[in-house]
């Protein structure tokens, strides 16, 4: 089984990513440990083309994070059997990210690299509540070209529908 966990800054893909990984024993890859380096130096893009795909080249794996773009390059396209989107409201992405920080601005999250302390960040904030909604368009394009290569592409817009499915996969 091979997962992709979509969705903005805030939506859940970590928690959602490690509640499958502990239910199915699966490897998770954070995208965050590879786009980062220590202290928040953003690793080449080469690198992590190349880091994602030796990790996606495994029989199984959860990938918790976005990077469309490349992942034609990467592998993700290619090998995926399943790619959930948390199409999760983005006020409440914002709430969720602000609590985040608060939770964690001296305590760091096991899914970030050595030194990549949490912060507040306006171009992040940015991203949440205009740039990631405003690409809707085109993430529905990409899914839609994911599907005819065969992957089963869920969407997910509320508690009720992941509760829903993570019954449903006995998760």
């Amino acid at each position: 089984m091979k997962i992709w966990i979509a969705g903005s800054g805030g939506s859940g893909k970590t928690t959602l990513s490690n509640r499958i990984a502990g239910a199915l024993k699966l490897e998770v890859i954070h995208r965050d440990q590879i786009s980062w380096m220590e202290n928040w130096v953003l690793r080449d893009e080469k690198d992590q083309i190349q880091m994602i795909k030796d990790l996606t080249s495994k029989d199984q794996w959860i990938f918790d994070g976005n990077k469309f773009s490349a992942s034609k390059e990467d592998g993700r396209f290619e090998t995926v059997d399943v790619l959930i989107h948390l199409n999760t409201h983005p006020l409440l992405c914002f709430i969720r990210t602000l609590v985040r920080y608060l939770k964690h601005k001296n305590n760091p999250r096991q899914d970030l690299a050595k030194g990549c302390d949490e912060d507040l960040d306006l171009n992040h904030l940015k991203y949440i509540l205009y740039d990631y909604p405003m690409a809707k368009k085109k993430r529905k394009e990409f899914f839609e070209l994911l599907k005819e290569k065969r992957p089963e592409v869920i969407i997910i817009s509320d508690k009720k529908d992941l509760k829903f499915w993570l019954q449903e996969n006995n998760i």
